[in-house]
């Protein structure tokens, strides 16, 4: 007679539950590590399109910076520079070719930082924009690009020719300069710590 094949014994199921065990351990271990990478290639990729954002109006736009000037309907005509250099504020015209295909000889740019969005923004106008008018003292339109998230801060510095010498102002005081600065350079601090800059010549 044929005996029937006999059991599994204890010790060959515990081996066979440990190698297993074994398997799902190294898995799992490689899709965590696959996710985390995948995570930390996510964060670059955002974290280098922010980047080239940034280069993108810095070289377009601030690099391409003029000096535009207004002259005021008044019995003077003064004349005053289309340009503000705070702090934390720039406000400039830059040459159209610069920006989009769209026509146009100039553009006006103005960036900023959204507070409420946590945000570095860039808003451009095709019309001219004069940075000493209120927002609701004109009806001419913005057109706003998000730059930049998790912004914490943003501030500029302003180069000047002072007697030869090239010394760096944190404001553009039109009064004083009715030139544009020699070149100007954009701190910008992340929420996260991290922190970038960017330094461009202007075109004026």
């Amino acid at each position: 007679m044929r005996r029937s094949a006999s059991p599994f014994t204890l010790i060959e199921v515990v081996v066979a539950m440990g190698i297993m065990l074994l398997v799902a351990g190294i898995l799992a271990g490689a899709s965590f590590a696959f996710f985390r990478a995948w995570k930390s290639s996510e964060l670059q990729t955002a974290r280098l399109r922010e980047y080239m954002n940034i280069d993108l109006v810095m070289d377009g736009c601030v690099r391409n910076m003029i000096p535009f000037h207004w002259i005021d309907q008044d019995e003077n005509d003064d004349t005053n520079l289309v340009f503000d250099g705070q702090q934390d504020l720039l406000f400039f015209a830059s040459v159209r070719r610069a920006y989009g295909r769209e026509s146009g000889a100039l553009i006006f740019v103005r960036l900023r930082l959204d507070e409420l969005e946590g945000a570095l923004v860039a808003d451009y106008s095709m019309f001219p924009r004069l940075p000493w008018l209120e927002d609701d003292e004109t009806e001419l339109p913005w057109k706003t690009e998000i730059l930049a998230k998790g912004v914490r801060k943003i501030s500029f510095l302003y180069a000047a020719d002072q007697a030869g010498a090239v010394v760096w102002l944190d404001e553009w005081d039109r009064e004083t300069y009715d030139f544009l600065p020699l070149a100007v350079q954009m701190t910008v601090e992340w929420e996260d710590g991290r922190t970038e800059v960017w330094l461009r010549r202007s075109a004026g």
